[in-house]
Parts: C-alpha cells; structure tokens; sequence
C-alpha cells in the first residue's frame, strides 16, 4: 500500500519508472526476483506482502513494462504499509525500501546484518537478547535498484531486519507495525520509521547491554497496564 514514481526525459519523451508494495493471497508466479528465499517468486502462505517495479515510456509506442514482481513473506500473514527510495537520477533506478507487519509463526530471518543497526544486534526486536517471537511484528526490507533495461535483474533482498517488542501487558495480542518510511541519506541507507505497537519496550535503554546510542521520547509505552497502542518513531541504517 505504498507508491513512489519518478519521471525523467529520455530522448524528448517522458519515462516513468514506478515502484509499488502492497498485499495479496495471490499465487501467481512473480518473476525478476529469485526462485527462492524471503523475497521470491512464490507466495509463502496466506497473505504475502509483494513489491514491483513498472516502467511506462510516454512515447508513441506506450511501453508498459513490469520489471519484477516479488512476494515478500512468511508462511503466515505479511503485508506491505510503507515504501521509500532513494530516488537516483539517471537509468539506473533508485534502492527500493518497505515496510510493513508480518504475523508467521516464525519471524523473518534477518539479511545484511552489521554495525549499521542502531542496537549492534541482529535485528530490531528488544530486548534484543530476548527468544519470545511475537505473533506480530513489523519488518522493513531493502531491495537492491534496478536500472531502466532490466539488464540487471533479478532484484534482490540487501536488508531484512524484524521491528518491535518482545513484551506485552499480560493477556495483550501483540500489534505491531510498520507504517511509514522516510529517507534521510537514503543512497547510505538511513531511514525514519514510524509505526504503531502495544509491546512494553519497543527501544533500548541506557542500561541496555549494548546500551541506547541515542536518546527516545520515552523507551516504555505510556500505559503499560493496558492493551492500547501507542505510536512510535525510530531511525536505522539498512546497508548490505
């Protein structure tokens, strides 16, 4: 359910190049994506989150091209709130993020893991020591570019990492999301997010091992005895 767009002249004719993610139960084969994997050509189970890439040319001859189709998922629930990119100029296309909440049994295993992440950890779900999976979570993915002639597909995961909470009021059914990016230094890989969720912590604090490199309007819901959401804000670096 995210849409981004850019235009370009090429040769005096405009050139479109549109990114779109989203949801479906959909099991058509995808394609331009790998055979297998988290992002692949086929539907994992029940509702996938998906991502494409279309390219539309204003010139007499209209060419409309779906560059790759993907399915983005686990064997349960996963769907698709938020796209960004990092809007390259020229053919060569812009690096592809999106965000969204995922409810498989399993959690998503994290790709492109390092330094980069703000808690020096695997992944975003705190405390980052913990075992217990939600059975909601939400999850941001970068998706390599791919320029304007395909001539370098399949596009590919670079970054796959889970986002929320561990713990819940007692008797609460986790509700975690992802529901909106915003690039920074977006070629870099440094994204805002923001989302909503019902997890006690959703962000490290001082006395974290490793401990929070940044500060946070608060690290605790402001009602922890309850099942209400609130909202939150967070920044990361996603680099392969």
């Amino acid at each position: 359910m995210g849409i981004r767009a850019r235009r370009r002249v090429v040769s005096g004719s405009g050139r479109y190049v549109v990114h779109v993610a989203g949801l479906t139960d959909s099991t058509t084969t995808g394609f331009g994506v790998p055979s297998s994997g988290q992002l692949s050509k086929a539907n994992k189970g029940g509702i996938d989150a998906f991502v494409t890439q279309i390219r539309w040319d204003e010139s007499l001859s209209g060419l409309r091209t779906v560059q790759y189709f993907g399915y983005l998922g686990t064997t349960g629930d996963d769907e698709a709130y938020a796209l960004a990119t990092s809007e390259q100029p020229g053919p060569g296309n812009s690096i592809v993020y999106v965000g969204g909440i995922s409810e498989g049994t399993a959690a998503f295993t994290p790709v492109g893991i390092g330094s980069g992440l703000p808690n020096f950890a695997n992944d975003l779900l705190y405390p980052a020591s913990g075992s217990t999976i939600p059975v909601s979570r939400g999850f941001l993915a970068r998706i390599s570019a791919v320029n304007e002639g395909g001539t370098n597909l399949p596009a590919t995961l670079q970054n796959l990492v889970n986002v929320g909470g561990r713990t819940f009021a007692t008797g609460a059914q986790p509700i975690q999301r992802v529901l909106s990016i915003a690039s920074y230094l977006p070629v870099a890989g440094v994204l805002f997010f923001t989302g909503s969720t019902n997890a006690n912590n959703v962000l490290p604090t001082t006395s974290d091992i490793p401990p929070a490199p940044y500060d946070v309007f608060q690290n605790t819901r402001a009602n922890n005895t309850s099942d209400r959401k609130d909202a939150y804000l967070g920044s990361v670096r996603l680099t392969p």
